[in-house]
């Protein structure tokens, strides 16, 4: 399966340069970097650093990365945003452009949704669908006019590359519950298109934002990611291309609460598996993340049983939400 690698620059929280990002993407063994590529009428770039996704770009395929593009979508004027579309193409020569059909010029402009794809044509590589919205509850995106265009008897959109992005829930029942709400709500989308088999490219979350039931800041969580994965493998099979992972540089390489996502999208741990331990220190902290760093949020004594949901590298492991402890002080019984 692809792993795919976004980033978000020269959006949201960019804190690496082009060098730093291609460092994590190969200890990540990504096989293609995402970019996110904000033209509506014309190339950006930023006049701080305007040659960073050429950096980028350059750099990966030296490494032996592929390259797609991430669009947000305008719909306000049409032919404008597909011209720029194409433009961007011959620049970067990506392997997939995944259009993210979610904001405002989107719902407000709907009526422009077939102008635009039409426009567009069909793409030298293939292209994706992409919203965080279900369809069921955002009707305005107009989803069967997405995934019925066809130019000279082929389909504009090729693959569903929706954003699952289960924000607030923490556990992994409660992850696997959420992706099978979006993807049956999509896949009633596909069906009525004609198209049950259309392949799924999904984003899923390697960022922190919102936060939890209980107030606390929300972050993906290994075991809900691992469970997640799992039952998309199964549900959909083949069909399943890859994941795209978001974002690098906005949080998954810099929010330390982000270590064990970071280290199971590398590889460097397997998919967690729950087990109970003893504690063998006189008394042990428990940490709000996984590092003396993060304040003590309450104490367990010599031999108090705990389970260890999952675990990092760097030798912690999560007992509960929001809670951590060293491995180097418990034995697993």
């Amino acid at each position: 399966m692809l792993k795919i690698i976004s980033t978000c620059w020269p959006w949201d929280h960019g804190y690496l340069s082009a060098d730093h990002v291609l460092t994590h993407l190969e200890a990540l063994g990504a096989d293609e970097v995402c970019i996110r590529d904000p033209v509506y009428y014309g190339h950006y770039d930023d006049p701080d650093d305007p040659t960073f996704h050429d950096r980028l770009v350059s750099g990966a395929r030296s490494r032996g990365m592929g390259v797609s593009l991430w669009v947000p979508v305008s719909l306000v004027y049409p032919h404008d945003q597909a011209r720029a579309i194409q433009v961007e193409y011959d620049r970067y020569e990506p392997d997939r452009v995944i259009l993210d059909a979610e904001r405002r010029w989107v719902n407000n402009y709907g009526p422009n949704t077939r102008r635009f794809l039409e426009a567009l044509g069909v793409m030298p590589c293939p292209v994706g669908l992409s919203s965080y919205r279900r369809p069921s509850l955002h009707t305005e995106v107009r989803w069967q006019t997405w995934l019925t265009t066809k130019v000279d008897g082929q389909y504009v959109i090729d693959f569903q590359a929706s954003q699952l992005y289960p924000l607030g829930w923490m556990s992994a029942a409660g992850w696997v519950y959420q992706y099978r709400l979006d993807i049956d709500d999509n896949e009633r989308q596909h069906r009525l298109a004609g198209r049950p088999d259309i392949p799924w490219l999904p984003f899923v979350p390697a960022f922190t934002e919102g936060v939890d039931p209980y107030g606390n800041p929300w972050y993906p969580r290994v075991d809900g990611l691992s469970a997640a994965m799992d039952y998309m493998a199964t549900r959909l099979g083949p069909r399943l291309l890859g994941l795209n992972w978001w974002s690098l540089d906005q949080n998954m390489a810099v929010d330390p609460r982000l270590r064990p996502v970071y280290d199971y999208v590398a590889g460097a741990i397997p998919p967690p598996v729950a087990y109970q331990a003893t504690v063998k220190a006189s008394v042990l902290n428990v940490r709000a993340g996984p590092g003396i760093e993060f304040a003590k949020v309450r104490q367990v004594k010599y031999g108090a049983l705990v389970t260890i949901f999952e675990s990092t590298v760097s030798g912690w492991g999560r007992i509960g939400e929001g809670e951590w402890v060293s491995l180097a002080w418990v034995t697993r019984t």
